[in-house]
C-alpha cells in the first residue's frame, strides 16, 4: 500500500488528476450552459421565415421545451462525425498534395461537400419539433373535447334532459336511455354489473 504524505509524488499526481478532471467538468458545464440557450433559441430563424409568427424567440423556446437533451446529443454526434470526416479529408489532402495551393483548394471543396450535413440536420430537427408540437396540440384539443363532452353528458344525465348535439357526435334519439337498445335492433346490451 502506498503511503501518502504532503510531499509524496503520488499525492501530487492525484491532485493534478483531480484538478484536470475539475477543469474538464467546469469547461463542459460552461459549454453545455451556453449551448442550452443556443439550442433553445436557435430555431428562431425558421420560425420567423416559415411560420410568419410574432415572437420567434418565444416560439423557438416553446418548440424546444422538452427536447434539449435529444437535440444536444444529436449535435454532439453530428459534430463528432463531421470532425472525423474533416480530419480525414485534411490528412488525405496533406499526404497527397502536401501544403500547396492545389491541396488547400481540394480540401476546401471536399469540406464544402460535408458542410450541408449541419444544415440538413438543422432542418430535419426543426420539422421534427414542429411535428411533435402540432401533435401535442392536437392531442390536447382532443382530450379537451372529450372532457367537455363527458361533462355535458353528466350534466344532462343528472338533469334528466336529453343530450344536445356536442362537439363529438350527434345527440341520442328521443326516448333513448343509456343501456337500452331500440326495438328490432340486433344490438345486445351488455350484462349489468352488480
Amino acid at each position: 500500500m502506498v503511503q501518502l504524505n504532503a510531499s509524496s509524488p503520488a499525492l501530487e499526481i492525484l491532485m493534478v488528476v483531480i484538478m484536470m478532471l475539475l477543469y474538464i467538468a467546469l469547461v463542459a458545464g460552461i459549454i453545455t450552459g451556453f449551448l442550452y440557450f443556443v439550442i433553445r433559441l436557435g430555431f428562431f430563424l425558421p420560425v420567423l421565415s416559415l411560420e410568419k409568427e410574432n415572437g420567434p424567440f418565444g416560439k423557438s423556446w416553446r418548440l424546444t421545451k422538452h427536447s434539449f437533451w435529444r437535440i444536444y446529443v444529436t449535435l454532439i454526434v453530428l459534430t463528432a462525425i463531421y470532425s472525423v470526416f474533416s480530419l480525414g479529408i485534411y490528412l488525405l489532402v496533406y499526404y497527397v498534395f502536401k501544403v500547396s495551393l492545389l491541396g488547400q483548394l481540394v480540401s476546401v471543396l471536399l469540406s464544402l461537400l460535408i458542410l450541408p450535413l449541419y444544415t440538413i440536420t438543422y432542418g430535419v430537427v426543426f420539422e421534427d419539433l414542429l411535428f411533435r408540437s402540432r401533435g401535442k396540440d392536437l392531442e390536447e384539443r382532443i382530450d379537451s373535447a372529450i372532457r367537455e363532452y363527458q361533462q355535458q353528458w353528466e350534466r344532462s344525465r343528472s338533469a334528466g334532459a336529453p343530450l344536445a348535439a356536442g362537439p363529438i357526435g350527434p345527440s341520442p334519439a328521443p326516448g333513448y336511455s343509456p343501456g337500452s337498445a331500440p326495438e328490432g335492433s340486433t344490438y345486445r346490451n351488455p350484462p349489468e354489473e352488480h
